[in-house]
């Protein structure tokens, strides 16, 4: 047990250097207060519903104390990791933008499909009620299908038919 937390520090302590030199690398304004401000800005125009929302503005506001105390590590970490969950945030908008776009026009096509078809299925209707009528034994749905696609000259397939007719 003790073994395994030290591994975990070792390799969480890993992670944070790793962090911290991508942060470093980071090519900052001359100024810095500013360009937070503006990432508060940013950060606070998200929805309130976004769950990296606080994260940003709590990142963000610790740079500000980070720069205040002239801690540029902390400074450079912080606006580092708000910089990356601000990308998050906005990629999680943009999907979640994606899916409410597919999902109304996914419904608005299913019913423009369905007015488009809607006089080919009744007219599919029609017809396999006129075969049922003239036939003397009750055919099966397959059956009235295969009859319906075979007079209407229907290229669609006889399963397609028999979906639609009752």
């Amino acid at each position: 047990m003790t073994c395994d937390l030290f591994k975990l520090a070792d390799r969480l302590n890993a992670e944070l250097e790793a962090l911290q030199q991508r942060a470093n690398n980071l090519n900052l304004p001359d100024d810095i207060e500013a360009f937070i401000d503006s990432g508060i800005a940013e950060a606070e125009k998200l929805p309130k519903e976004e769950p990296l929302r606080q994260a940003i503005l709590n990142q963000l506001h610790h740079a500000r104390k980070s720069f205040h105390i002239n801690d540029e590590p902390g400074l450079r970490l912080a606006i580092y990791r708000s910089l990356e969950r601000l990308e998050d945030a906005r990629f999680n908008g943009w999907l979640g933008g994606i899916r409410r776009q597919f999902g109304k026009d996914a419904e608005h096509r299913r019913q423009q499909i369905k007015e488009e078809r809607e006089p080919v299925w009744k007219r599919w209707q029609a017809e396999a009620d006129k075969i049922r009528a003239e036939s003397v034994v009750e055919l099966s749905v397959s059956e009235v299908a295969r009859r319906v696609k075979a007079r209407l000259n229907v290229k669609g397939s006889e399963r397609t038919i028999r979906k639609r007719i009752s």
